[in-house]
Formats: structure tokens, sequence, C-alpha cells
């Protein structure tokens, strides 16, 4: 049984905002709060403000504390292939949106 037949709350569309999903896969490649702070451009208490955010939308802890490392939990080695495929579809559809809206762009002066 899967976290969403568990919880059909997550099934919401509001289940996880984006930056939250970019931190859970960059917290997940660097094990380091600071770190991943540094990678998003944001502050470290920030960056500890969204991992409360996700730990509390998942309703697991997804990183604990080992030495200076922070390790996964086994339900973040779960979730971690999810989050990057959901992350990818995001870039490949900015990527065409953008790509999308200069030919509309251009397609337009061409028919000025």
């Amino acid at each position: 049984m899967s976290t969403l037949d568990r919880n059909p709350s997550l099934w919401r569309h509001d289940l996880i905002d984006v930056k939250l999903l970019q931190l859970f896969d960059v917290l997940y490649e660097t094990r380091n709060v600071s770190q991943a702070a540094e990678k998003l451009g944001q502050s470290q208490p920030t960056v500890s403000i969204w991992l409360g955010q996700l730990r509390k939308k998942l309703g697991d802890p997804l990183f604990v504390r080992s030495g200076a490392a922070m390790q996964p939990t086994p339900q973040a080695d779960a979730l971690i292939g999810s989050a990057r495929e959901i992350l990818e579809s995001l870039r490949r559809l900015a990527t065409w949106a953008v790509s999308y809206t200069h030919l509309r762009a251009h397609e337009t002066k061409a028919n000025l």
C-alpha cells in the first residue's frame, strides 16, 4: 500500500509546492542543509522551514542527522525517483512553454 493509498488527503492538488520538491532533490544529493540552502539561493533558516513543511506534508522526517550529514529515511529513498521524475517533467514543460511563446511571438511579428 502506497503513502497515497494510506493518506487520501495527499491526492489534493496542493500536495507539494515545487520549491519543496526542489529542496528534497537537492538535500538528497548534498545531505547537508547549509549546502542545500546555498544551491537553492536561500538562507539556511528558510530551508529548514521548508524541510519542516515537507516533513509535515509527507508525514515522515525524510532525513535524520547522522554526524555532520543528513541521511535519508527509507521513505525518502522510496520517493526520490518520483520526485526527480516530476521535476524533470516540469523542466520539460517550462522549456516547451518558453519555446512555444517565442514561436508565437515570431509568428505574430511575421503576420504584421
